[in-house]
């Protein structure tokens, strides 16, 4: 399987933190959105990480002090598919948790790319998201993802290729 890692954890105390996926590191220095393995020079800047199969542990480590574990997360690789896991919470001190998608990765024509939502607000509840042209009207804007609950993950829908604002 593949995978990457999005560090979603909104707890400065703990920002930035270092990823290590079976005790390799996989991601460093990485403050709230960042990614592996784009965080990594190149050549290791595709969109997914081989990894082997199975039950593996990914353990984010405080950059600036690599004994203080910030969140051990434990994710489940399978053969073939390609996997999103997110790092979320910490705010004041909470537990930071993680959250694993499959996904696709459909291949999309020539001038189109390939969206999809995951609502990772925790309090945001269900929410409708809009993916515009930057500050376009949304009263007449019709969501690409609607009532998309935390955790919730939206088809993937093809754009044109361009510039858009993403709402919720």
């Amino acid at each position: 399987g593949r995978g990457r890692f999005v560090h979603l954890s909104t707890d400065p105390v703990r920002l930035p933190a270092n990823a290590i996926l079976e005790s390799i590191p996989c991601g460093v220095n990485l403050g709230y959105g960042g990614t592996t393995p784009a965080s990594r020079p190149s050549p290791a800047t595709a969109n997914y990480s081989a990894i082997l199969t199975g039950d593996r542990s990914l353990v984010l480590q405080k950059t600036a002090d690599p004994t203080v574990t910030v969140a051990t997360l434990t994710l489940t690789i399978i053969e073939g598919d390609d996997h999103t896991v997110y790092a979320a919470g910490g705010t004041a001190g909470g537990a930071i948790t993680g959250f694993m998608t499959t996904d696709p990765t459909p291949t999309p024509a020539a001038g189109q790319v390939a969206v999809r939502i995951v609502n990772m607000s925790p309090t945001g509840g269900a929410m409708d998201f809009f993916v515009t042209a930057p500050a376009a009207d949304l009263s007449t804007a019709t969501p690409i993802a609607a009532n998309l609950a935390f955790h919730g993950e939206s088809p993937y829908v093809n754009l044109a290729a361009g510039t858009y604002q993403i709402r919720a």
